[in-house]
């Protein structure tokens, strides 16, 4: 065997090691920015929920408010006790703050501010 045969031998030895290394490093890199990236996508869908999860209980504190209001104003209507006055109360209630800042007629009050 010549020497030139062994050179070449042990280039292509290093050449294949060195393939393998760095095609470990390639799939560890792959794994590595698949790691981050579902990481980012899980703090993503968190943000989301907690985004949903603060409209609902928006929307349920809407509901609730505008139950009791309206149960309020029937009962003001059909002078129940304590609740003679309540049509001007909640009308000088209104009037300490700006209209500029209330929904506009048509505006849903149970619509996100968010949006």
């Amino acid at each position: 065997m010549k020497f030139e045969d062994l050179e070449y031998k042990d280039i292509l030895a290093k050449e294949m090691q060195l393939r393998k290394e760095m095609e470990k490093y390639r799939q560890d890199e792959i794994e590595r920015i698949r790691q981050s990236s579902s990481g980012q996508r899980l703090k993503q869908l968190e943000i989301e929920s907690d985004t949903q999860k603060s409209r609902e209980k928006t929307l349920e504190e809407r509901q609730e408010l505008t139950h009791v209001v309206v149960q309020s104003l029937i009962y003001s209507e059909l002078n129940k006790p304590g609740f003679e006055n309540f049509r001007e109360e909640l009308k000088q209630l209104l009037n300490k703050y700006p209209t500029d800042q209330l929904p506009k007629s048509g505006t849903s009050i149970y619509r996100s501010s968010e949006r």
